[in-house]
């Protein structure tokens, strides 16, 4: 139920479809096939773009992922797929700042 199911059903219902119901390969229109793809990624790279933005976008919601507010939907704008999969902000840098002062690392 994820974005590669989204396109595998999208190109199915647009594309493919119209292609499997020709009796002769030589029946296919390239120019048309061109164009229905054409269009396909336009549609899905507006679906990407759309999604980038959700709860405040990509960056807000990065730089805030450790925040309280922020637990639950951190993840929305870095999810390809319509309904996003809650997934863990990893460690807090302020949990790693002595790690890395004890192995010298310049941060």
């Amino acid at each position: 139920d994820g974005f590669t199911d989204e396109v595998s059903k999208y190109l199915k219902e647009n594309v493919w479809c119209s292609l499997t119901a020709k009796k002769k390969v030589h029946d296919v229109d390239i120019a048309k096939l061109k164009e229905e793809l054409r269009s396909a990624s336009i549609e899905f790279r507006g679906r990407l773009e759309s999604r980038g933005t959700r709860k405040g976008g990509t960056k807000l919601c990065w730089r805030s992922r450790h925040d309280e507010g922020f637990a639950r939907k951190w993840y929305y704008p870095f999810s390809m797929g319509k309904t996003p999969s809650h997934r863990s902000p990893g460690v807090a840098y302020s949990l790693l700042d002595s790690i890395f002062k004890k192995i010298k690392l310049p941060f």
